[in-house]
């Protein structure tokens, strides 16, 4: 599901709808082993202040996204070489990886960015695992299909 890979990745609406952090954390969520509608189905735009990333393990960057009023969520931009082709987010993610790498040195180590951004990506639930920024409900935009700087 991180990556469009999955049978139910066609059932993506690809169109974005505007939300806030405050929004997709208001979501329930039983984390289902399928793709769970809306939050799942949906690719949401967000303005957030990326304030630190992380390449992790499994080579995503790991940004912590903040909305300056105390309310937090995840970002993951998967590496595209991680990603089957046959990924309806393929060229997206792509574009997304090249934007941020562009932007910031990938570091293994949580580093401080602080940049204002506007991303665009698939509403995805993961599981609570002490991740850095996690959500209430543990919604991320996983995988991040656009990111704007400025």
């Amino acid at each position: 599901m991180k990556t469009g890979t999955d049978v139910g990745a066609a059932s993506v609406n690809l169109a974005p709808q505007d939300s806030t952090i405050v929004a997709l954390d208001a979501f329930a969520s039983d984390l289902p082993q399928s793709r769970e509608a809306p939050v799942e189905t949906t690719v949401y735009r967000i303005a957030a202040t990326v304030t630190v990333d992380k390449e992790e393990a499994d080579s995503d960057i790991h940004m912590v996204l903040d909305d300056g009023a105390g309310h937090q969520m995840i970002g993951e931009i998967p590496d595209p070489t991680c990603v089957g082709v046959t990924s309806p987010f393929y060229r997206q993610i792509v574009a997304a990886r090249a934007a941020f790498d562009a932007k910031f040195p990938q570091s293994q180590q949580f580093a401080v960015v602080d940049a204002h951004a506007t991303l665009t990506g698939v509403g995805f639930f993961d599981k609570p695992h002490g991740q850095r920024g996690m959500a209430p409900n543990a919604v991320e935009l996983h995988p991040v299909l656009s990111i704007t700087f400025g």
